[in-house]
């Protein structure tokens, strides 16, 4: 289910997406995993705009104990300036027994690092940023990096200290 207007999407359903520059697929939101149902939403122009993703997934079913409900948020804000594209995104995974959908965590228009860290909740946090070049005569440069896990606080009990895992990626294509 989709509804467009000319600077609004708004879109329901199941739908490959990726979040990358322009050559590559993207590294905190990929089409190369099977797809699942979701909201997506955009607001802007191609030349800046702002987009988020808000889905569901599935339960995680211990060994033993209860069943854990998984949600996942995800907001871009890229930018589009000459030959260059630029874009910062951020993604938060929450989880816990009998844990509902926290529109908090899901508000498009919040900085999810600061909600999750004012209201004090559990959960993976992920920072991205992409850039790419287009040239006409030396081809097309992009590259991106994603930092997940990384402890901000102090204060953290022994359980929550957990390595930091970083992705990068860098392409460049038509030399």
């Amino acid at each position: 289910v989709a509804w467009q207007c000319g600077l609004a999407e708004l879109t329901f359903g199941r739908a490959g997406r990726t979040w990358g520059p322009a050559t590559l697929d993207g590294l905190m939101l990929g089409d190369y995993a099977y797809t699942y149902d979701h909201l997506y939403g955009r607001i802007g122009t191609d030349r800046i705009h702002w987009s988020t993703v808000i889905a569901r997934l599935d339960n995680v079913v211990p060994a033993t104990g209860p069943e854990v409900q998984r949600y996942f948020s995800i907001h871009r804000i890229a930018v589009h300036l000459g030959n260059w594209d630029l874009a910062g995104t951020e993604s938060y995974v929450y989880s816990g027994v009998a844990r509902g959908f926290e529109p908090t965590l899901a508000n498009p228009f919040t900085i999810i690092g600061l909600t999750w860290r004012n209201e004090n909740q559990d959960g993976n946090y992920g920072l991205g940023g992409e850039v790419a070049l287009r040239t006409e005569t030396r081809g097309t440069f992009a590259g991106q990096l994603f930092i997940d896990d990384y402890q901000i606080d102090k204060s953290c009990n022994p359980n929550c200290k957990q390595p930091a895992s970083y992705g990068l990626t860098l392409t460049a294509e038509g030399l």
